[in-house]
Formats: C-alpha cells, structure tokens, sequence
C-alpha cells in the first residue's frame, strides 16, 4: 500500500501520524510524507513589507527578504518533513519511508501529488478550524477528502480516546461505493479488540425493511475478507 502523508509540525498532524498505529496498514506498506510550504500564508505582514522597503532606498531590499522569508520556510518544511519520516520509521520499521519538501498551495499540492504518485491513501490532519476560519482560508482536509482521486483519511487529535482497539462505523447502502469502503476496511490488518459496526444508510422515500436488507449482505462480504 502506497500511503502520502500531508504533515506541516502542527498538533493535528501529529495526531495524523499517531493514528496511523490504529489504521490497520500492512506491513510492507510504503509512505511518503509531504510538508508544504505555503508561501503566501506564511509570507509577512504588509506593514513589514513596507518597513523594510522603507528602511532601504534600494527595491531590493524587499525582494531579498522574500528570498530570505522563502528559504526560511522551506528548510523548517524540511525540518519537519525529515521529523515525521523518522517517527514512522520507528512506529513502522518494515515500512520504506521518504519525505518530500514542496511549495504551493496545501490541498492542490496534497491533491496533485496524490494522484502523481498513484496513492492508495491519503492521510491528513484536521486542524478543528472554526466556521468562519473555514470560510476565508479553506479546509486542507475537507478539500483533500473531496477531491482526491484515493482513499483519503482524516485524523483528529487522540487526546481524549478511550482505551481498546479501533471502533469502525461503515455505512451501506447497496452502491458499488459502499462495497468499496467495505472491501477497504476488509483488507487492512486490524488488532485485538477492534469492533466494526454496519450501519445502513438511505436519504430517499425507501421503505426500512428494504433498507435492512443491505446489513446481511454486507455483514457477509465484510466476514469473508477477515
């Protein structure tokens, strides 16, 4: 399994990385994590901009701390790109492990990347932004759930789990999609303890007992890929 990893040293990222012991993953797995550098999020202020601009009577001054604010964030992507191949180096020793530093846009490089890289996964962080800091500066996971053309897992932080193996809810409803997300959680490598719970799952005017008529079935095809 070819797993990309969007990683950028925050918490929630973090907790991408330590979720993954839960995840269920093969062994001869193979990961790639990718730091990005958003360099106009990240840039400076305006008003350091035209400090600095002022503070010379050479333009020049204003580009070469836009070089300097560039390598900058670069090298800590590096950073943390090398900080989080190691960790799941230590958590997965069978695993090969690489890392990558890009500049861009998060989602569109996570999203481009994955889709170059052929990945059978796509694991982000959720950064538990508010409503309106979703509205002006977009959601990195949601963006990447929604438009990857893999499979796409979104992390919280384990801060507040309870203790026992992974506890997976899969919603049904008859589609090729649904057999796809059970044929999914049948082939990964699941601990002691771990609970799987079908629950089936229909938006239109569809009578409850042809609705319950998918649970058996999918009980099935989930029962015989364990």
């Amino acid at each position: 399994m070819k797993i990309l990893i969007g990683y950028d040293g925050s918490e929630s990222s973090d907790a991408a990385i330590d979720d993954l012991k839960r995840a269920g993953l093969p062994r001869d797995s193979e990961a790639k994590v990718i730091a990005v550098g958003d360099l106009l999020m990240s840039s400076p202020s305006p008003a350091e901009m035209v400090n600095a601009a002022l503070a010379s009577p050479r333009a020049a001054a204003s580009l070469q701390q836009a070089q300097s604010h560039a390598t900058r964030v670069i090298t800590q992507n590096g950073e943390f790109a090398k900080t989080a191949a190691d960790d799941l180096r230590m958590q997965f020793p069978e695993w090969k492990v690489g890392f990558e530093v890009v500049t861009g846009t998060p989602a569109w490089v996570l999203i481009e990347a994955a889709k170059r890289w052929k990945a059978d996964l796509a694991v982000v962080g959720s950064q538990d932004r508010s409503t309106l800091g979703r509205l002006f500066l977009g959601s990195v996971s949601k963006s990447v759930a929604t438009d990857a053309t893999c499979s796409v897992r979104v992390a919280r932080s384990t801060a507040n789990r309870k203790p026992g193996g992974p506890r997976i809810i899969i919603g049904v409803d008859g589609s090729p999609a649904a057999e796809q997300a059970i044929y999914s959680v049948g082939q990964r490598v699941w601990g002691e303890g771990t609970e799987v719970k079908l629950v089936a799952v229909d938006e239109g005017p569809v009578a409850p007992a042809r609705v319950s008529t998918f649970l058996p079935q999918a009980a099935e095809m989930l029962r015989g890929y364990v």
